[in-house]
């Protein structure tokens, strides 16, 4: 009869186990979906935002957006480790069509195109706002990147190169022209096996360096590049 009383016993408290996990589990994931909602939310803010472009006789065709200290704080409170930010006047661009894409190099080498966006028919051939995010996605070495423009988005679950310790990034801050059909390289995110941090200023002319292509002095590069047509 005991023994039965205990075994009961045992039983109920194995359960509460299980509905405290159960709860513990819930609660995390609603952290989780208000993190990414905040995320959504702030990154369609700076989508969103006005452009304000100065009143100069030569305004670059694309041009870098630095964020405020704020800005950044904020990004970051919700998981958004890293994010790139341009205004395009499609006034001054050929945008018939328009392609984004980031891309993976190893050791200089075009290996794969992790995200693809591709958009035409613009209404109104005025400023628009290109933003690159990464954020974190719960999980050591995986992230949730995201790219959007003029209404439309893409986002991928990636997951980061495991061996590559040494992380840096860098983007361009202006461009005046472009080439029609030609893609213009806008932000890399590079990194080393060796856990170094080279730095990255070499891909945009920042640096002097001795190679035809700076993207091979990096084990990995991440390279967000616009075509317009």
């Amino acid at each position: 009869m005991h023994r039965c009383q205990k075994k009961r016993s045992g039983e109920q408290g194995s359960h509460k186990s299980r509905q405290g996990s159960q709860k513990i589990k819930r609660r995390s994931s609603r952290v989780c979906a208000v993190a990414c909602l905040l995320a959504v939310i702030l990154l369609f803010g700076l989508l969103t935002g006005c452009a304000t472009v100065p009143e100069v006789l030569s305004v670059p065709a694309i041009q870098e957006v630095s964020l405020t200290d704020s800005e950044k704080t904020l990004l970051q409170a919700v998981g958004v480790e890293r994010c790139f930010v341009f205004d395009v006047r499609l006034d001054q661009l050929p945008s018939e069509k328009v392609a984004f894409q980031v891309q993976v190099y190893e050791g200089g080498e075009l290996v794969n195109t992790v995200m693809d966006l591709g958009m035409s028919g613009f209404l109104e051939k005025n400023t628009q706002r290109l933003i690159w995010s990464q954020m974190g996605a719960g999980k050591p070495g995986e992230e949730v990147w995201g790219v959007s423009f003029a209404g439309g988005s893409h986002k991928v679950h990636h997951e980061n190169h495991q061996e590559v310790m040494g992380w840096s990034w860098t983007q361009m801050d202006r461009i005046t022209d472009v080439t029609p059909g030609e893609p213009v390289m806008l932000a890399a995110v590079v990194g080393t096996r060796s856990g170094s941090m080279r730095s990255p200023g070499a891909i945009f002319g920042g640096e002097e360096v001795e190679v035809d292509n700076p993207l091979a002095l990096y084990d990995v590069a991440y390279v967000l590049t616009a075509t317009f047509e």
